[in-house]
């Protein structure tokens, strides 16, 4: 996979429901050619 033609993420979100001291779930948006 060619990683430069990747578009860079606008954002990046963490959600709070799952976020510990050992353990936190991030959405990266978008990800895409």
């Amino acid at each position: 996979m060619n990683f430069q033609s990747l578009q860079m993420p606008e954002r990046i979100e963490l959600d709070e429901a799952t976020f510990s001291n050992n353990y936190g779930k991030f959405i990266v948006q978008p990800l895409e050619r």
